[in-house]
């Protein structure tokens, strides 16, 4: 906000990646965390194509409410 006061208006995801290196009750945790402040949360492997295609859809889902959002 110090930077640019919009960008506290964007819409934001956050990416766990890495995920195969981690045990899933450590990936858990951390989704945990932040689904409690209301932050969508999306984890993935880039050696899973699931992962990646269910990321993809996601940032697309992310743009187009995004876009709708302004008009």
């Amino acid at each position: 906000g110090a930077y640019n006061q919009s960008l506290l208006e964007k819409p934001e995801m956050i990416v766990l990646t890495k995920i195969d290196l981690v045990d899933s009750e450590e990936i858990e945790s951390k989704k945990k965390v932040f689904l409690k402040e209301g932050k969508e949360v999306v984890a993935f492997s880039a050696y899973d194509d699931q992962d990646i295609s269910n990321l993809k859809a996601k940032i697309r889902t992310l743009i187009k409410s995004s876009i709708q959002s302004r008009n």
